[in-house]
Formats: C-alpha cells, sequence, structure tokens
C-alpha cells in the first residue's frame, strides 16, 4: 500500500485490491439551485446530463469496476493542473478541478458504461492556502455504488472513500433528478 501526505497533514493510503469499505454519502433531500455555471455548462454539452428518471443511481462494485476507477482517476491526475483565468466549466484538458471532475464523469459513461446517476460532481470546501480566506471552493467526482460513495480528485492522487476524505465541508453534489442536493455537512 502506498500512502501520501494529504491536506492539513493526514496520511492518506492508496488502495488498491479489494476495495476500501465505505458506507453511501448522506445525500440531504434538500435540493438547492444549481449553481449558474453547471446550467451553462449543460446547455453546451447537453449529452452529459442523464435525463432517464429510470437510470440507475449507483454502480454495482466489483473487482474490474475499482481497477477502472483507479485507473480513469491516474491517468486524468496526469493532464497539467490549469487554474482558469476565468472560471469556465468545461471537461476540457489540462483545466482546473472542475475540466478535471467532468472529464472523469465523461470518460466513465462513456468509455465505461457508466451511469450518469452514479456520477455526481460535488461541490466542496478545502483550507486555503492563502491567507485571504479560510476556505475554498473545490470539485470532486463522487461515484456511487452498492458498497459505498468514493471520491476522485485532482488533488488528492488515489480513489478513497468519502469517510476518509480530507475535505473541510461538504457543500452538494448534482442529483440524478437533475437538481443539486446539499450534502451531509462534517466539519474537520
Amino acid at each position: 500500500m502506498k500512502s501520501w501526505i494529504g491536506l492539513r497533514g493526514k496520511r492518506v493510503a492508496e488502495f488498491e485490491m479489494p476495495w476500501p469499505k465505505s458506507t453511501t454519502m448522506p445525500v440531504l433531500g434538500i435540493q438547492v439551485p444549481n449553481p449558474p455555471k453547471w446550467d451553462v455548462y449543460v446547455s453546451r454539452y447537453p449529452e452529459i446530463k442523464d435525463l432517464d428518471p429510470k437510470t440507475r443511481s449507483a454502480e454495482k462494485m466489483t473487482d474490474e469496476l475499482w481497477r477502472v476507477l483507479v485507473r480513469c482517476n491516474r491517468e486524468v491526475n496526469a493532464f497539467v493542473f490549469q487554474a482558469d483565468v476565468v472560471d469556465d466549466w468545461d471537461h476540457t484538458l489540462p483545466g482546473d478541478c472542475e475540466n478535471i471532475a467532468f472529464q472523469k464523469r465523461l470518460r466513465l459513461s462513456q468509455k465505461h458504461d457508466f451511469h450518469m446517476g452514479a456520477l455526481r460532481p460535488a461541490l466542496l470546501a478545502i483550507p486555503n492556502i492563502t491567507y485571504s480566506q479560510a476556505e475554498r471552493h473545490h470539485m470532486v467526482l463522487l461515484v456511487f455504488t452498492d458498497k459505498g460513495t468514493y471520491v476522485m480528485d485532482n488533488l488528492v492522487p488515489f480513489v478513497m472513500p468519502w469517510e476518509r476524505y480530507p475535505v473541510r465541508r461538504w457543500i452538494a453534489c448534482w442529483a440524478p433528478e437533475g437538481k443539486w442536493d446539499l450534502l451531509y455537512e462534517r466539519a474537520k
């Protein structure tokens, strides 16, 4: 098992086989307005939004699915991070955290037949490394499976259970119904 010193000095381990245990992230069921940039993104790329209400909201976890998640995370994270001068949500690379999360979502759905309902972009607050603000917003991709919820991120090089992700505060994630739901808040 490889390890990495993560945000705020916490040791994070890379999980190989078998996949790490997780639980399903609690979604509060309180819908909030879509982020305006999400609506612009969806209007430009309507194919990325799964409008089928019967879509699966969780993938069945298998050894192969875990290998696909780990491989996709490594491949997309290999692109150079490039902060947008104008924060434009897109899935082109190189790019910032939104581009990277959207690119992972697109690859998993198009190349590996994952259902969009199980691949949910999520906004969260992480510690800011500058003194201008205590925290800043960041985007990751949440993968909902029948064995729990996993986080794919460009700041943490490993796919990991949501409970172990070093986050200050979860904010909201896209829901299969097409709106954004508030997430369980757990300050660390």
